[in-house]
């Protein structure tokens, strides 16, 4: 699984559908370059989390994301399990057909 941390357009910027554009393409590239310069399997998840509010996802929807939970609002490092922060949707991308074959070996 790959982690994309964060994916601010910033509320300016007027540009259709640039959010769904900007992530086929790193989707897409993501694969060519793990493949160049990595000897391991292809990853088989892209992961994301969408803090909600403020944001929708919409973006993330619009490409098929899948939505399987919320975090706790814990934080990553959060030792002391105070949860102090909302928690964000987690979203994950497929980037094959068979990627539930592969987590299931």
């Amino acid at each position: 699984m790959v982690d994309n941390p964060r994916f601010p357009i910033l509320p300016w910027t007027r540009i259709p559908n640039l959010g769904p554009h900007i992530l086929n393409l790193v989707r897409r590239r993501l694969i060519e370059d793990w493949a160049a310069r990595r000897d391991v399997m292809l990853p088989v998840l892209i992961e994301t989390f969408v803090r909600n509010p403020p944001w929708s996802g919409a973006v993330h929807q619009v490409l098929d994301w899948l939505r399987i939970g919320t975090t706790q609002g814990r934080g990553r490092y959060d030792r002391y399990k105070q949860r102090d922060i909302p928690g964000k949707d987690i979203r994950i991308r497929p980037l094959g057909k068979n990627w539930k074959r592969i987590l299931n070996r």
